[in-house]
């Protein structure tokens, strides 16, 4: 009599063992898979890493660049010379020449001039140096601030003299320096000279050499001023010269 239930069992061990295999195979594909999709995400996480390591790069680079424009603009405000020392600038130290000519051109009509300047002291000085042997400079409205605040006193020249300021004329040389009114109707080789605002300007003709005007002012080291005037200038150019001078 045939056994019937050993060839059942018989298909059924071997029917186990089929499925024992095809669940392997399944288990290992599923497991494939995961690595694979695991593989991906750690490329593209890399790849993100790179990229945002790049950003961060271009930042910095950004940073760096940005930076050192500032210090060269820094660097350029403050950069000081050596003048020749005489009786008005003996012991001028941290010299910074804002406008220098020699056989200086005319300047009509009145021109305005702006700096910035970053103090190096607790007083600093400002200075305007002119020889004119034929025809006249004019200087009005000086003005040394730090946001809304004017340092410089009888910066316009409206008391009519010149307090405040020290005039120095070491070589005595004639036509010097002077305030002068606009009612006054000034003239120098024939041109009629008159304000940039106000009633009083500051007239120099100095000639054969050069004399000063000079005003020291308080200022906070590290801090940005800004500097500004307004001049003039009529002559023959030669022999000429003029120098606005910044120094502690």
């Amino acid at each position: 009599m045939p056994n019937f239930y050993a060839r059942t069992n018989s298909w059924h061990e071997t029917s186990n063992v089929s499925l024992l295999d095809y669940n392997s195979c399944l288990k290992n594909l599923i497991d494939c898979n995961k690595e694979e999709n695991n593989e991906k995400r750690r490329r593209s996480n890399s790849r993100k890493g790179e990229g945002n390591e790049r950003i961060l790069l271009t930042i910095i680079a950004l940073y760096i660049a940005a930076t050192t424009t500032i210090t060269k603009t820094t660097t350029t405000t403050a950069a000081t010379v050596t003048i020749t020392s005489n009786t008005c600038t003996s012991g001028w130290k941290g010299v910074t020449v804002l406008y220098h000519c020699n056989n200086c051109p005319d300047i009509p009509p009145y021109t305005q001039y702006t700096y910035t300047y970053t103090a190096i002291s607790n007083r600093t000085r400002i200075a305007f140096s002119f020889r004119e042997d034929e025809g006249c400079f004019v200087l009005d409205a000086v003005s040394v601030r730090n946001i809304a605040i004017e340092l410089i006193a009888n910066n316009d020249f409206e008391t009519a003299t010149l307090s405040s300021w020290t005039y120095c004329n070491s070589n005595s040389t004639t036509s010097a320096g002077a305030v002068m009114q606009n009612s006054d109707h000034f003239e120098c080789m024939a041109n009629t000279y008159q304000v940039e605002s106000g009633n009083y300007f500051y007239y120099d003709g100095a000639v054969g050499n050069f004399d000063y005007l000079i005003q020291m002012f308080s200022t906070l080291v590290g801090q940005t001023y800004t500097i500004s005037y307004w001049l003039y200038n009529q002559g023959s150019a030669h022999p000429s010269s003029a120098d606005v001078i910044i120094s502690i």
